[in-house]
């Protein structure tokens, strides 16, 4: 009885990737589960080269994890890595890869063994969690941590460099309505489509983004003047009101002021908004 054949049971048990390769990735020997993570019998990997398994989107990753395995010593023998792989029919997957040298009389590292845990899931809610920390779920756009964050780091490069920086807030007139009427959904719905409208609207150097509710913002650099500020506020509500249903919104407008940070400019172009909706409202009830 081979020796080593209890030893090859147990890890043939295990759910982990088990494997044994040379260094330049051709297969010495994998696990039952390592062969149907790929979807082939054992027999049949054994002496081909792991590289040519994954698919092509993701073998620059496996080939990079492979290449920093050969700095591995005696004294350091082991790597911890995560990286991106793919199975026998191009899913691509997470895994965890515990990678250890073995080496021969002279040194020299002879093959490498390898044990890979699937940590797709968990890889996956730390970016929806690093997701929701700077974006808004609902639009896409930067929420209102993001915006004072980026809004603050733009007051600084504006002041340093000497340029001008503005800011519009807008609010949309009869969202209520919208959610009264046809459902929270459908104002969902709606919220993502003016998002979507914005973003599309503005220039690549302006960034768009949701503060909550139906309020938006968009920081505007190297604006030039006020006037070509009300300018672009005046295009966005154009753009707003060629939405189906079209959309309308009150906007406000506030250059970047000495002494101003990121809130206080804020603070500023909220106030102007909500100058402009009272104005609106008391015009049409005058009209009315």
């Amino acid at each position: 009885m081979d020796p080593d054949q209890p030893f090859r049971e147990l890890v043939d048990e295990l759910p982990d990737l088990v494997c044994r390769y040379l260094a330049d990735g051709t297969l010495l020997y994998v696990n039952r589960a390592y062969a149907a993570y790929h979807r082939q019998p054992a027999d049949d990997l054994i002496g081909r080269n792991f590289l040519d398994l994954v698919p092509a989107e993701v073998r620059p990753d496996v080939a990079a994890a492979l290449a920093t395995l050969k700095n591995l010593s005696r004294q350091n023998p082991v790597q911890v890595n995560e990286h991106r792989s793919g199975d026998g029919v191009g899913q691509i997957r997470w895994h965890q890869w515990i990678d250890k040298a073995v080496f021969d009389d002279d040194g020299k590292i002879s093959e490498f063994l390898s044990a890979g845990r699937d940590v797709t899931d968990r890889r996956e809610a730390e970016q929806r969690i690093a997701f929701t920390a700077r974006y808004d779920e609902l639009t896409g756009l930067v929420n209102r941590r993001a915006i004072l964050e980026e809004l603050d780091r733009a007051v600084v490069r504006a002041a340093n460099r000497g340029r001008t920086l503005g800011l519009l807030f807008l609010d949309l007139d009869g969202f209520k309505k919208i959610n009264d009427d046809l459902g929270h959904q459908a104002g969902d719905e709606f919220l993502a489509a003016v998002g979507a409208t914005l973003a599309a609207a503005v220039r690549s150097n302006d960034l768009v983004g949701r503060i909550g509710g139906d309020e938006f913002v968009v920081v505007c650099s190297d604006v030039g003047s006020f006037p070509q500020l009300r300018g672009a506020a005046e295009r966005l509500r154009a753009r707003l009101g060629r939405m189906e249903p079209p959309c309308q919104a009150s906007f406000g407008a506030a250059m970047l002021e000495p002494g101003d940070d990121g809130a206080s400019l804020l603070q500023r172009a909220d106030a102007a908004m909500y100058e402009e909706k009272a104005h609106r409202h008391a015009s049409a009830a005058y009209l009315g």
